[in-house]
């Protein structure tokens, strides 16, 4: 896209500060309102559980009730369910010197990530404990430690959710609580499925690209030539130029001194950077079906088309279409296919 920024400087000297003319312009306001699409993500959840019983017996059927109370809550996803092996901390008797392993806990959900590939897959850690006591600081920072390390290596932070007795967090940085009160208290399976509804299935961009939005088709109604002085950025004009993807639609102008002058005027670097040019006509035409780019032609031979991040997999898919706006999106997704690097 070389010939699509050379309109806008025209464009914008029309509209600056000493633009006097006999016929002044006449303001026109108008605004577009519309919801992007978005899809569901698979619902991965890990409980850990931190629990104290007076009798040895009722451990194992305790920390089942919870487990089990926690599956039937999380709604059903189109996109998948996966259940990590829970982490129990002690068997029901809290010991001073207990402990997580954030890493154990990280190494678990970049299995999760590596079940779905392509999602954005952001967990749930649900954390049980059932003492009127403070969380011990090695249990909450650990916890949050876990959540750091996903994000350092650029997946999505786990949500974590906390069964604690009334009136205690202990320091817990948690997303959401739920009130614990005794085992088997239908109110605390109640609590469960009110929070995973509201929660669950997280969701993400759909892998859509929405065509341009059109505010004028010819300019506004009896008017023959219009300025466009100042849009929101999120508005791309039809019929004028605008930022653009690297990617040539135009491969009979931009050639291989064309493109090197294009790179250099961004800055690209040439050992990361990189500009697609279609083989002929057809390829072209497959090229922006399958990567939903819609190229309008625009005045003096340039083009206005929508913008996204395209993440292409190992094997030379399509794995995901990210909003322009969300650099971080894209750049997390490619980290997940590519094994974080």
């Amino acid at each position: 896209m070389v010939r699509n920024i050379a309109a806008i400087a025209p464009l914008l000297c029309a509209c600056g500060a000493e633009f006097i003319e006999p016929n002044p312009p006449r303001l026109v306001r108008t605004r577009i309102d519309y919801q992007a699409s978005s899809t569901a993500e698979p619902a991965v959840w890990l409980v850990v559980s931190d629990l104290f019983l007076e009798h040895d017996e009722d451990c194992a059927s305790t920390v089942a009730w919870l487990g089990t109370s926690i599956r039937r809550a999380i709604p059903a996803s189109r996109a998948g369910l996966l259940e990590l092996p829970a982490v129990q901390i002690s068997p029901c008797t809290q010991p001073n010197s207990r402990a997580i392993d954030p890493a154990a806990i990280d190494a678990a959900l970049r299995g999760a990530e590596a079940a779905f590939p392509g999602h954005a897959v952001r967990a749930v850690i649900v954390y049980a404990n059932n003492v009127l006591l403070a969380v011990p600081a090695q249990i909450a920072s650990a916890l949050d430690a876990a959540r750091r390390l996903a994000v350092a290596r650029g997946a999505l932070e786990p949500r974590l959710w906390a069964l604690l007795p009334a009136n205690l967090a202990g320091g817990l940085r948690a997303d959401r609580t739920v009130i614990w009160t005794y085992a088997g208290d239908p109110a605390i399976a109640r609590q469960i499925v009110d929070i995973a509804a509201a929660e669950l299935p997280f969701t993400s961009d759909a892998a859509l690209v929405t065509p341009p939005l059109q505010v004028f088709a010819r300019g506004p109604a009896g008017v023959r030539v219009f300025k466009v002085c100042q849009v929101d950025k999120a508005v791309q004009l039809l019929g004028f130029a605008g930022d653009g993807t690297p990617v040539s639609f135009d491969p009979a102008h931009d050639t291989q001194e064309v493109i090197h002058e294009y790179g250099r005027s961004l800055g690209a670097k040439p050992n990361i950077w990189t500009i697609l040019q279609p083989l002929d006509p057809e390829a072209l035409r497959r090229s922006l079906k399958v990567f939903g780019v819609v190229a309008t032609p625009a005045p003096q031979g340039q083009f206005a088309h929508n913008a996204a991040f395209h993440v292409i997999d190992r094997r030379g898919r399509l794995a995901r279409i990210i909003d322009i706006s969300k650099p971080d999106a894209a750049l997390s997704a490619a980290r997940r296919l590519y094994g974080g690097s």
